[in-house]
Order: C-alpha cells, then structure tokens, then sequence
C-alpha cells in the first residue's frame, strides 16, 4: 500500500486538496444542487437548489433573486406564522364591509308569504320584492364562530305590505322597533307607494344565536 507524506500549511496559506499524486487549489464555488434531503448548518451560497425531500436551514433562509416554487398544498397556511389569523381577520373585515355596503338589487321569491334569504348566496345586496300580503323573513347561514358582529339586510317592497316576522339560523326573533313593533304599521306614511324596510341583527359576546333583531321602515312616494 502506498505511503503519503505529511502535509502541513503554513497561516493564511489557501488550504490544498491532495489528489492522487497532484496538488490542486481549493476554491470556494456556488453550485447547483439536486437532492433528496439537505441539511445546512451554517452560510451557503447557491445558484439552484432541487430537493424531493426535507430542507433544514437552522440559521434561516435568504433568497436574494428568482423565484421559490412548492407543490401546491405542500406549504399549509396554518405553519406560516401569523399568517393563518391574518387570513381569517381579512375575511371577516370583507364580510362587515359586505354588510355595510348595498350592491345592485336582487329580486328573489316569496314562497306561501315566507321569504327565504340564504346569508351565503346574498349578503350585500338589497331584495326588491312585490308581497300580496304581510310577509315572514327566514334568514339562513349566518356565522355563528366567535361572533361579536352587526348583520344589516335591506328590502325595496314596492307596495306597502311589510315583514312581521323573523327567524334567523331556525331561531325565531322577537322583532323591535322605535315605538314599539306593535306601533310599526302607524310609521308607513298614508301616501306611500314603495317601503324600505332594514333589518339590524345583533351577535354580542360571542353569542351562536343573535342577541337583538331590529327593524325600520321608511315610506317612499
């Protein structure tokens, strides 16, 4: 078997790699990587990087340029910190945005003098309606998670019939009104042609079913 020498570097001399017989510099290069699972401990620079399995970067991860791709689903919201909340807060602002907003009027069906309202398919857009008669409102999908919330709907009745009940999520309200509901049908102007009648329902301390239900007519001639 054949014998090396010992080999020595004086300081500050660049380290040397022994190759068979021959002496060649070492350099620092920034390589493409592919490979199934990668470990970095401490700084790497590298131009691409390629892995079918496990990343583990204990000091961090810095991408100065280009793109980083994942297979879709392979990064879950829920691990990304912060970001998970943050996603759910949006969601609700566009939900109370929606309810302060009225969009472009909806005209859906009074089935046997009830008025189904489904809160997932229309929450921001006033009903035009045309009862023959004194109508219920049943009002369905409402969230009910960690609610502290003010839910408005708004109906254009173009005759002067009005709704006299309501019921949201299966739980029927005791509807109130300035001056009393009992006293609602006195506040409808004699000249009136059209009413708008808005519904102001009320979640508090995080109630599942809602707290308050009120209503307000307003006559238009």
């Amino acid at each position: 078997m054949a014998s090396y020498p010992i080999i020595t570097f004086p300081n500050n001399d660049t380290p040397l790699t022994f190759n068979i017989n021959n002496f060649q510099p070492k350099t620092v290069q920034s390589d493409n990587i592919s490979t199934t699972s990668l470990s970095v401990l401490g700084q790497s620079n590298l131009n691409s990087l390629t892995t079918s399995g496990l990343v583990t970067c204990n000091n961090g991860l810095n991408v100065a340029g280009g793109t980083v791709s994942f297979v879709a689903g392979s990064v879950p919201i829920s691990s990304i910190n912060g970001a998970n909340a943050r996603i759910t807060t949006c969601e609700n602002n566009i939900v109370k945005l929606q309810n302060a907003t009225s969009g472009i009027a909806t005209v859906p069906t009074i089935s046997s003098n009830i008025l189904t309202i489904n809160y997932s398919t229309n929450n921001n857009s006033p009903l035009l309606i045309s009862p023959t008669a004194n109508f219920s409102v049943v009002i369905t999908n409402i969230p009910t998670t960690n609610l502290n919330a003010i839910y408005r709907f708004e109906l254009f009745i173009t005759n002067k019939f009005y709704c006299n009940a309501l019921t949201v999520n299966s739980t029927v309200m005791t509807l109130t009104a300035v001056g009393g509901f009992a006293n609602i049908a006195t506040t409808i102007n004699a000249s009136a042609t059209q009413l708008i009648q808005t519904f102001t329902i009320a979640f508090v301390n995080n109630a599942t079913i809602p707290n308050k239900a009120n209503t307000e007519i307003k006559s238009i001639w």
